[in-house]
C-alpha cells in the first residue's frame, strides 16, 4: 500500500468504531497517522482529503459522547441519559459508590444491593460520572 494512503485504514477504523470506549484511541491513532503526512509532499487532491478527514475526526471527537450503561441491567442498547435515568450516590456500610441506573431498574438495583441511602447526584455529576 502506498505510504500516502496508509492513513485511510486508521481513519476508516475510527469512523466505523461503535465502541465508545475504544473510539478516542481510534481517533488519536488516525490523527497521528495523518499527522505523519505533514513531512511528505502530497498532491492537492490528497491534501484536500486529509483536511476533510481531520475535520471529520475533530467533529466525531466533539460530538461522540460517552454512553453510560445502566449498572443494573447493563443494557448497552439503551444508554442512560437524563430523560430515562439518573446517577445516584449509594451510601453503604463500607463507603459510597456511584451508580447509573435506568428509571425502570432503580427498584431492582435497590432490592439486589445493601445500602443505607440512595441519593440522586446533582445534574453536573449525572449519568455516569464516577467519584473516587
Amino acid at each position: 500500500m502506498n505510504i500516502n494512503y496508509e492513513w485511510i485504514k486508521f481513519y476508516e477504523a475510527a469512523i466505523l468504531e461503535t465502541n465508545s470506549e475504544a473510539l478516542p484511541h481510534r481517533i488519536e491513532t488516525a490523527q497521528n497517522a495523518i499527522g505523519q503526512l505533514i513531512t511528505l509532499a502530497v498532491g492537492e487532491a490528497v491534501r484536500r482529503a486529509i483536511v476533510k478527514a481531520l475535520n471529520a475526526l475533530g467533529t466525531l471527537k466533539r460530538e461522540r459522547r460517552t454512553q453510560y450503561v445502566c449498572d443494573q441491567c447493563l443494557d448497552s442498547h439503551e444508554p442512560v441519559n437524563p430523560s430515562n435515568g439518573q446517577t445516584f450516590l449509594a451510601k453503604t456500610g463500607t463507603g459510597e459508590i456511584v451508580v447509573t441506573l435506568n428509571a425502570r431498574c432503580v427498584n431492582a438495583w435497590a432490592d439486589a444491593n445493601s445500602f443505607q441511602a440512595l441519593v440522586p447526584l446533582r445534574r453536573s455529576h449525572a449519568c455516569g460520572a464516577r467519584m473516587t
